[in-house]
């Protein structure tokens, strides 16, 4: 990825990020999705959805695995997180794509940092 344009004194409101494809190992299921922060500040939300393979992305529709409420986390209802964990039960994934929404209301807000994130699956070997 490469990063286009920075402004250290704002952070830009509904700005999307969706990574690459990830390739699983054929109809593996997904179990949790483990979330770290650098930063999760006063303002800080952040709206996560997830795609099968080359679904079109379509924010809180019906191919978003995460379209549920939950899936979005904020400073207001969770606190100043430095992790946050998600169960998951997502079956019959060959290959996925995550898009993140930093949907915080306001460029002055103290937007959430993502420092990484880690996805547990499951799959059988027989299939």
């Amino acid at each position: 990825y490469r990063l286009k344009r920075i402004n250290h004194s704002s952070y830009y409101p509904n700005a999307d990020f969706r990574s690459r494809l990830i390739v699983l190992p054929h109809r593996s299921t997904l179990r949790r999705m483990r979330v770290y922060f650098s930063q999760f500040g006063s303002g800080a939300s952040v709206r996560f959805s997830l795609f099968k393979d080359y679904d079109a992305m379509s924010i809180g529709g019906n191919a978003d695995l995460l379209a549920n409420a939950e899936h979005t986390i904020t400073n207001a209802t969770h606190g100043a997180l430095r992790r946050y964990e998600m169960p998951l039960n997502i079956s019959d994934v060959n290959s996925f794509y995550i898009n993140i929404r930093f949907n915080h209301t306001s460029a002055t807000n103290t937007a959430a940092i993502i420092r990484k994130i880690v996805f547990d699956y499951e799959y059988d070997v027989d299939v």
